[in-house]
């Protein structure tokens, strides 16, 4: 009789466990769902006011140059040598827009903060504003080979404005960074495989811009540090200033 008590308290015991379990794996589950999208509703609302921000200074001067740091939020990136894509990203967006300050140029950063911000609420900002260049911030891995390094600019090849192709415009912001940085240049690629999303939906001259590899032991340290950031922003600064020089003629 003792057998068969202790043999259902066990079953009934192992099925109120899992069902437990069940349950808080389920609300962990929708409290993530609930989390991400309050962070992507916050995403929107900022890119709100940032596209009223852009229209409503945009005739303060000469050229619009709309900056995006990729990924964000729970969208890490790259996560190599304990650095993540998207807070390199981010630092050196932040560092570009500083650099304009006080000159005719309107440099636009689309993430400001670490924040969700789906590829869709980006591309409409983009698309409202029509700035005069797109800059698509990221940060490469090699996870095959440890020993590559170096800079790489991806355009879109199919689509070019203000006498100025795609490739074209690649070529400059990659001769421009390799300059400043004293880096390797990997050259530059058309996006034939579709791998950079905003390059094929914005129809602005735009490039997508790797600025190393974080599984590169020597590339990671120096991708890590502020003031090397600052010179990946020095280096696009001056190819920003490079383009729209060739853009005026």
């Amino acid at each position: 009789m003792m057998d068969k008590l202790w043999l259902w308290s066990l079953r009934y015991g192992t099925v109120f466990l899992v069902s437990c379990l069940a349950v808080m794996f389920w609300y962990s589950a929708n409290k993530s769902v609930v989390i991400m999208a309050e962070y992507e509703r916050r995403g929107r609302e900022n890119l709100n006011e940032l596209t009223q921000e852009i229209l409503d200074r945009k005739k303060q001067y000469e050229f619009i140059v709309v900056v995006n740091p990729a990924h964000g939020g729970s969208n890490l990136g790259n996560v190599v040598n304990g650095l993540q894509e998207k807070d390199i990203t981010l630092a050196v967006g932040i560092f570009l827009e500083e650099l304009a300050q006080g000159s005719d140029i309107g440099i636009f950063v689309i993430r400001k903060d670490d924040m969700d911000i789906s590829t869709e609420s980006r591309a409409q900002l983009i698309e409202a504003v029509e700035p005069d260049i797109l800059l698509d911030l990221h940060i490469n891995a090699d996870p095959e080979n440890e020993r590559t390094f170096g800079t790489s600019v991806i355009y879109n090849e199919d689509f070019y404005a203000n006498h100025i192709t795609n490739a074209e415009l690649a070529d400059t912001i990659e001769r421009q960074l390799v300059t400043e940085i004293r880096g390797k240049a990997n050259g530059i690629f058309p996006d034939r495989e579709d791998k950079y999303p905003l390059l094929q939906t914005c129809q602005v001259p735009g490039v997508s811009i790797e600025m190393g590899y974080l599984t590169n032991g020597a590339e990671a340290a120096l991708l890590g540090r502020e003031d090397y950031q600052r010179k990946l922003a020095q280096g696009l600064y001056q190819g920003i200033l490079q383009v729209r020089e060739e853009m005026s003629k």
